[in-house]
């Protein structure tokens, strides 16, 4: 069976997304299927290896550890992979660095911030093109 005839919810619960991980086949009328990559609203916490929770119009018993939390603020991985590989090419520190106004804009920051930066050592994590590291090295002046 599928699971859709069954409605209970639990009214006073707050119902919390989740994504499946992996596929699930119902074995009774209690459960319910999904597949890797479904949405599942969680309505209950029934127990800590199984769920009530609805998918589309059904809703069933799930395993709990087929499921883990939907982050909403996530953003694709590819996205992550597109912007760190790019520091790996000469092109875009080319770019950063030919673009003068960007450039400019952060030593006027800097030179206008510069009395704060004497006698410190300034470290630039995740510095692109090291440029901002230079501007605050040569400000700074740090003992040796």
């Amino acid at each position: 069976m599928s699971g859709c005839e069954n409605t209970h919810t639990n009214g006073s619960a707050v119902t919390e997304e989740f994504i499946a991980l992996e596929d699930f086949s119902a074995s009774g009328a209690e459960q319910l299927s999904f597949s890797a990559g479904d949405a599942l609203l969680v309505h209950e916490q029934v127990s800590a290896d199984w769920w009530w929770a609805e998918r589309g119009c059904c809703f069933g018993y799930v395993p709990s550890t087929f499921l883990h939390r939907r982050v909403e603020d996530v953003e694709d991985a590819w996205q992550d992979e597109e912007y760190f590989s790019s520091y790996g090419t000469l092109k875009l520190h080319l770019e950063m660095l030919s673009d003068r106004p960007r450039t400019e804009t952060y030593r006027q920051v800097i030179v206008s911030n510069s009395a704060s930066l004497r006698g410190k050592v300034v470290m630039d994590l995740g510095c692109g093109t090291g440029i901002i590291s230079l501007f605050c090295g040569r400000l700074a002046k740090p003992a040796a």
